[in-house]
């Protein structure tokens, strides 16, 4: 066990044998078990102690439990009570016996104090899975003894690669009982945290948990963790009962820093510079896009209109101004052709009129040179 207490009874003038004998008892109480001291100048015989569970927090426990009883020497001086449960309350009583019979009984009532939640982790499991700022752990619950868990919570341990690393599973003074917050941790300078407080009816079985996912977890934040550092993962388990607060912890993963975390960095930033250049590359791109789809569209709107001075906005047809210059062309292209048809007939017909002139006129020659 990791813990033990003591409670001390005293009682006076009580008569338990024949003679009235008065003694004292002094009860000495350790768990598992607990030692019954006591002193008797003129004690009887023997004496009989019984002790019988009466209440107990676990409801594991069997309440009321079977009774015991051992007896004890008149040389015995104190008695070891052992298998009791956390968290019971038991009903011990004493009494001494002598040839005539039993005395008075002594009666009183003890309660043992509850004992820290356990694990079933045989080993430590492997991360579920593992990147620069989180780390996925298995939880499983614990078993309350003597008191159901209160509470869990996921710590973060903060350790130098040079420091020996902590064992795995941590006795009570070793854990974790003062809740800070990773803002107050770092503002105290303390390497542990709470990252996360679960109810326990959230952990009815083994279940996946992420460290460092950037979540709240009942008022504690459950920040990212730093990739150029090393980490110790606890899962602890506290439980509380009638003033009493009894914990347990244990290791349940360890991230190494990252070696190229430097180098990713750099890559990162040189990254994020890329993107910026090729986001004003971009931005650029599309001013300049906008600015000739508005020089087209002037362009456009300025071919729909006269550009008279004195006349600017009346609007031009350009397909019916065409069709009227093409049908005025071939108009005078078509007078034109008919004068020149007109001229060749016209030559034609003179030379053919001073042929016949020509015939006419040797005709008429011939005939008076025949004469």
């Amino acid at each position: 066990m990791h813990w033990c207490a003591s409670v001390q009874n005293t009682s006076t003038n009580k008569q338990i044998n024949k003679n009235k004998q008065s003694y004292t008892k002094h009860l000495i109480f350790h768990l598992p078990s607990s030692a019954f001291y006591f002193t008797c100048p003129l004690c009887p015989p023997t004496l009989q102690i019984s002790y019988q569970s009466i209440e107990s927090s676990d409801p594991s426990v069997n309440v009321p439990g079977q009774r015991r009883t051992v007896s004890k020497l008149r040389n015995e001086t104190y008695h070891m009570f052992s298998g009791l449960h956390p968290g019971t309350t038991y009903l011990v009583s004493v009494r001494a016996r002598t040839s005539k019979g039993f005395g008075q009984t002594a009666l009183t009532e003890i309660t043992t104090n509850i004992s820290a939640p356990t694990f079933d982790y045989e080993e430590v499991p492997s991360p579920v899975s593992e990147s620069e700022n989180t780390i996925t752990v298995v939880l499983r619950p614990a078993v309350g003894r003597g008191a159901p868990v209160s509470a869990y919570h996921v710590v973060v341990v903060e350790v130098d690669g040079s420091r020996q690393v902590r064992r795995r599973e941590l006795g009570p003074q070793d854990c974790f009982p003062v809740p800070l917050s990773h803002s107050e941790a770092q503002a105290k300078g303390v390497p542990n945290y709470y990252t996360a407080e679960l109810a326990p009816d959230s952990l009815p079985e083994a279940s996946e948990f992420t460290v460092g996912d950037n979540h709240t977890y009942n008022g504690y934040w459950n920040s990212p963790l730093d990739p150029s550092k090393n980490y110790l993962i606890y899962f602890q388990a506290a439980s509380h009962f009638r003033g009493e607060t009894r914990i347990n912890c244990i290791r349940i993963a360890r991230k190494v820093a990252c070696k190229d975390h430097k180098r990713a960095l750099e890559v990162s930033q040189h990254a994020e510079e890329m993107g910026l250049i090729l986001g004003a590359c971009a931005g650029g791109l599309v001013v300049l896009i906008l600015l000739l789809g508005a020089i087209v569209i002037v362009i456009k709107k300025g071919r729909d209109f006269y550009s008279y001075p004195y006349y600017p906005r009346k609007k031009v047809n350009i397909n019916k101004a065409a069709m009227a210059y093409r049908q005025e062309k071939t108009r005078k292209l078509g007078s034109l052709d008919c004068t020149m048809t007109e001229q060749s007939t016209l030559q034609q017909d003179e030379r053919t009129a001073h042929s016949f002139l020509d015939m006419q006129t040797g005709s008429t020659r011939n005939w008076q040179h025949t004469q």
